[in-house]
This record gives C-alpha cells, structure tokens and sequence, in this order.
C-alpha cells in the first residue's frame, strides 16, 4: 500500500459504533484513541485508523497529529467543541475529508461538499482561477481538491471526473 494522503471520516454522534465496524472490516489496526506509537513516525504504511470522539483541545491536537503521521481518521466532533470550523479546515488540508453516511449500508459518500462544489462549477464552464477566488481557496488547495476528487471517482482526467459527477451530462 503506498499512499500519502490519509483520510478522515466525519462521523455523526450515533454512528461511531458503525464506523468502527466499517474501519474494522477494512484491512490494518484500528484503535478507539487517538494515541500513536513512538515508531515508526510514517504511518502510512500501518495502515492505522483511529476510530475516536474530538471533545476538546487536547482531542483536536491529537486528530490533526494523527492524521500529519499518516493515520486514517474516523471521528465524531463533539457538538460543544470550540471552534469546528477551523478544525475541519486543518483536517481538510490534511486528510481526504468525507462524511460517513450511516443510512446508506455503512458506506462513505464519495466526495466532500467542496470537491462536489469544484467540479460542479466546472461542469459550468468556470476556470480554476476562477473557482478558487469564488470558493476562497488558494489555487493549489483548489487543485488538491480536484485531485483527489479525480483519486475518488477514477477518473485520469478532469473532464473524466466532471462527467463522472455529472452522470455524463455537461
């Protein structure tokens, strides 16, 4: 296995029991905390999912570190939790971040709402310049986006991922 983005599961507060199940039944260790061992620092290579609740500052750090060594994620963020945005935001710059969508057998929607926002404009017809100063994103995040959208729905090409998401239609 040879990858270099982890990824991080966002996870509703009743379905982390069905998370863990979905993480277990995919091949690595999966592990209810977020604490990691001293060796090696990779871990992508593990592979390793941590299955955990994000409460609180010491959580937050802990995720982020996790998923920087290379750690897959599945995480429920506690409704309390300070400032969510911005952790979504780091996790996003981190992790291929999507939603775990419990009432579809377990399964993980395919693209996060940015991806989808990304390659919807361009379905439109818009330029990434153009989409990265509509959505706020530097270009190169706005490109990181579109690849790995392009990773998720197999596709080589940006045409060949718009006309995935699209169902063929432009």
């Amino acid at each position: 296995m040879n990858r270099t983005t982890p990824s991080c599961l966002l996870v509703p507060s009743g379905s982390l029991p069905a998370a863990l199940q979905a993480a277990r039944a995919r091949s690595g260790v999966v592990q209810t905390t977020f604490a990691l061992p001293a060796e090696p620092w990779d871990l992508a290579e593990l592979p390793l999912t941590c299955v955990a609740e994000v409460a609180g500052d010491d959580d937050v750090t802990a995720a982020l570190m996790a998923a920087l060594r290379g750690a897959d994620l599945a995480i429920v963020v506690a409704a309390d939790l300070g400032d969510v945005d911005r952790f979504v935001d780091d996790l996003h710059r981190l992790c291929d971040v999507r939603r775990f969508d419990d009432e579809s057998s377990n399964t993980v929607s395919p693209l996060s709402p940015d991806q989808q926002q990304i390659l919807t404009l361009l379905a439109q017809g818009a330029s990434l310049p153009a989409i990265a100063e509509q959505l706020f994103l530097s270009l190169r995040t706005t490109e990181r986006r579109l690849s790995a959208a392009r990773r998720l729905l197999g596709a080589q090409t940006t045409a060949e991922a718009v006309l995935a998401f699209t169902g063929g239609s432009m």
